[in-house]
């Protein structure tokens, strides 16, 4: 039984690890929401500058904007900071490609990701 929760924990401890350098290494950033219309276009560009290719276009519900990226859905809150998802982003793909699983969906708009398999 301690074996099966062994990684899930590692998992979670090394997620919030990630999480509490990303709020201290916080620097002033584009904050949305704005206009609907500009705000995906917002983060369109944030998310083509770091290199994460949108496979088609974003779709705005509410306050969350969702992205598919790479066969991958992602969720953004648009009432946190976009800059901090996508470095949050980058850190989840790059753990996932380590630990060689392929994510379905990445939730960023909780305060911990959500990552389904």
């Amino acid at each position: 039984m301690s074996r099966r929760l062994a990684l899930p924990i590692a998992i979670i401890a090394s997620f919030l690890t990630i999480i509490a350098f990303l709020q201290l290494t916080k620097t002033p950033s584009l904050r949305l929401p704005i206009a609907n219309s500009s705000a995906t276009t917002e983060l369109s560009q944030i998310l083509r500058e770091q290199n994460l290719a949108i496979s088609s276009p974003l779709t705005l519900t509410g306050t969350t904007a969702t992205a598919f990226i790479s066969g991958l859905t992602v969720f953004f809150s648009l009432d946190k900071d976009i800059n901090t998802q996508v470095r949050t982003l980058q850190l989840v793909l790059g753990r996932t490609k380590i630990e060689a699983r392929a994510p379905k969906e990445i939730d960023l708009r909780y305060n911990k990701v959500v990552i389904r398999y």
